[in-house]
């Protein structure tokens, strides 16, 4: 996948990054003070291990302990992409919109042309867009009706 199709995935790059660079971090952070928790229960496991005599436990203990840690990092690096994906369908359906409403008002501003703005039923804004549409028809009308 080259440069430019990763772009492709963003409406607002320097927007949409920030959001995800947000979501990724709180995500870190959770990972961070669950693995803590999880290496001071590993600790104690292991002392406690270390006054039972039989040499065996201890070994499968530890291997145990190994394979966990590798198993955690796997689900750590797993959590950490679906967040990004899962952070960037979000943020397509709130940038998406503004984004939209940007290119509209542009528009509508170098025709001197009202219209209405369109958006997915799914995005965030849908009601905002709903509601605005509604006053543009009625400042139309309005508009309209002055004139004649």
């Amino acid at each position: 996948m080259g440069e430019r199709s990763w772009i492709r995935l963003f409406v607002q790059p320097q927007l949409q990054v920030r959001f995800l660079i947000l979501i990724v971090l709180a995500g870190l952070l959770g990972a961070i003070v669950f693995g803590a928790y999880i290496n001071l229960q590993s600790q104690i496991i292991v002392e406690l291990s270390g006054e039972i005599e039989e040499s065996q436990r201890v070994e499968e203990l530890q291997s145990w302990l190994q394979a966990y840690a590798i198993i955690s990092i796997i689900v750590f690096l797993l959590g950490i992409a679906l967040l990004f994906f899962v952070g960037l369908l979000y943020t397509h359906r709130l940038i998406g919109p503004l984004n939209r409403l940007k290119r509209e008002l542009e528009g509508m501003e170098k025709d001197r042309e009202v219209r209405l703005c369109r958006v997915r039923t799914s995005d965030y804004l849908y009601p905002f867009f709903k509601r605005l549409n509604r006053v543009l028809i009625n400042a139309t009308w309005e508009e309209l009706d002055e004139e004649n």
